[in-house]
């Protein structure tokens, strides 16, 4: 008998390769297709608005189209484009898709039919798995992503509109009133999710723990317009005191791939109102106001 050849000596001696996950990864997708609606003519019914998608695959293919008239036999001015982009352009654009909040968008049940139509929603694949995702919301994270494409396959369409304003991603309030004391933190995400804790310090008897916890969803065009006023009222050009001192105030602002982290004196009067509904959620003795 002959020996065997190293790689396959290498190979039993590994053991057997474990089978792959068969579920679905947010984190791999194969495909997306973002599904989006436009006004038709002036006075025309809804049913003959305008639509169309951009979709991307792993590999870099994206594919583009629209039309005037999505619903009826011509379709109208229809729009197409295909390229290619290197599948890492395409890998991280997935990433960032992810990173911004598109797991978090509600099931396309959340999107009735408007006659006949779905409104805009995205459709992805990984693996075998699909689901869909109603954007009709769509955060701005996940459009600052897509927009680039979209106005390159049609920049008649995107290109001619200004971006939106520029808004957090994300903020998060901690206060702490005494040294070592309990910690109360609130977080707004732009996507609609709201979270307020109350826990233990890490140096109180038995560790951290969460006294006070709750999550919820709030619309995301309610969550973007806390996130905005916060900004308008000054919360980003506060002065940080460098920490260690009763009360602690601690703020983190997310935007893009940059954080901001600072320790104000207090929040403003106009700041505090912006979030004290959310605060009055987790808890109403506590934050219902004067």
């Amino acid at each position: 008998m002959f020996p065997l050849p190293l790689v396959a000596a290498l190979a039993l001696a590994a053991g057997p390769t474990p089978p792959a996950d068969p579920f679905p990864d947010p984190a791999a997708l194969d495909h997306f297709s973002y599904h989006f609606t436009t006004p038709g003519a002036a006075g025309a019914a809804p049913f003959f608005g305008g639509g169309g998608a951009l979709s991307v695959t792993r590999a870099g293919k994206v594919t583009y189209s629209h039309s005037t008239m999505e619903m009826t036999g011509s379709g109208g001015t229809v729009t197409k484009k295909e390229w290619d982009i290197p599948a890492d352009e395409a890998a991280a654009l997935f990433r960032g898709l992810v990173e911004g909040g598109l797991m978090k968008l509600p099931g396309l049940d959340a999107a009735p039919l408007v006659l006949g139509r779905w409104g805009a929603h995205f459709s992805l694949t990984s693996g075998r798995w699909q689901t869909k995702l109603a954007a009709s919301d769509l955060p701005q994270p996940l459009f600052l992503r897509l927009r680039p494409y979209l106005v390159a396959a049609h920049p008649k369409l995107w290109g001619e509109k200004e971006p939106p304003a520029k808004c957090l991603w994300s903020f998060t309030y901690t206060l702490t009133p005494k040294v070592d004391g309990t910690e109360t933190i609130l977080t707004v995400k732009q996507f609609g999710e709201v979270t307020y804790a109350v826990r233990t310090h890490p140096t109180a008897p038995g560790g951290r723990k969460d006294l006070v916890r709750k999550q919820w969803r709030v619309p995301p065009a309610d969550a973007e317009g806390v996130l905005r006023g916060l900004v308008a009222g000054g919360v980003l050009d506060l002065k940080d005191n460098g920490g260690g001192k009763t009360p602690n105030h601690a703020v983190e602002a997310v935007y893009d791939r940059w954080t901001l982290f600072f320790h104000p004196d207090d929040l403003p009067p106009k700041v505090l109102e912006r979030l004290r509904p959310y605060l009055a959620v987790g808890e109403p003795e506590r934050w219902k106001g004067p």
